[in-house]
């Protein structure tokens, strides 16, 4: 009964699989996050998760600052700048962010 009811919270198509991807390594991604500094500064990684055929590119990002929640372009200039410098301008073109949960976000770039 239980695993009935569970399976109805996950979503359907292919965000199932964003969220099952998540869950499935989540403590591998913790522990990443947990090796990153922590200083003055929101903490942020991204992790690569391929992409569909050569144009796109999908990843899994921690944004500890929760500004991938916001339209592209309405991110702080200081979210801008210090999240270009550590990724070499992934966030230069176009992409789009999707919210999994907490702070982790699946990123496509166009």
């Amino acid at each position: 009964m239980i695993a009935t009811a569970s399976l109805i919270l996950i979503p359907v198509g292919i965000d199932a699989g964003y969220y099952l991807r998540l869950w499935s390594f989540q403590n591998y991604y913790e522990a990443e996050v947990a090796k990153l500094p922590k200083d003055n500064n929101p903490r942020f990684r991204l992790f690569d998760w391929g992409g569909y055929f050569i144009f796109n590119t999908i990843v899994l990002a921690y944004d500890e600052s929760d500004e991938l929640s916001l339209a592209p372009g309405k991110q702080s200039p200081e979210w801008t700048a210090r999240t270009n410098e550590r990724t070499g301008g992934f966030f230069g073109g176009k992409w789009t962010a999707e919210h999994l949960q907490g702070h982790y976000y699946v990123v496509t770039t166009y």
